[in-house]
């Protein structure tokens, strides 16, 4: 693959395209897969424990793998630092904002955060197994 600056000027415009929708379609699938995870749970009427493990997981896991997926060239460096940003927005939203965070806060945190980190790895491991030609 070229690198950015052999590009003529459309081939450009269209990588900044895909790198301007790798948040918004990681964020998205993010959503969409914690909803599903949600109603699944609810007929399955499961505990506490386990509600926050499925919703965490699938959100953070599907944030990282789309976003790194989606990610026009670079997709290790895309998986770590969607990884870093995910964790960062758990943080805040699970144990920063709330009043007064309790034991669940802090649960929700860090299985988000480690979501995040097990698909970064993941795209990792996966990319270093391409042979040079197949790199981004």
């Amino acid at each position: 693959m070229k690198s950015f600056s052999e590009l003529d000027s459309n081939q450009k415009c269209i990588e900044l395209l895909r790198w301007s929708g790798v948040l918004p379609e990681a964020l998205l699938s993010g959503v969409v897969a914690s909803s599903v995870a949600v109603q699944l749970l609810y007929l399955a009427a499961a505990g506490r424990l386990i509600a926050s493990l499925a919703t965490q997981f699938s959100m953070g896991a599907t944030f990282v793998i789309v976003g790194a997926l989606s990610a026009p060239r670079l997709r290790s460096a895309t998986a770590i630092a969607m990884s870093i940003l995910w964790s960062i927005l758990a943080g805040i939203s699970h144990v920063v904002l709330p009043e007064s965070p309790g034991f669940w806060n802090w649960i929700d945190a860090s299985m988000a955060a480690a979501a995040g980190a097990g698909s970064a790895i993941t795209i990792c491991c996966r990319e270093s197994r391409k042979s040079p030609a197949q790199l981004d």
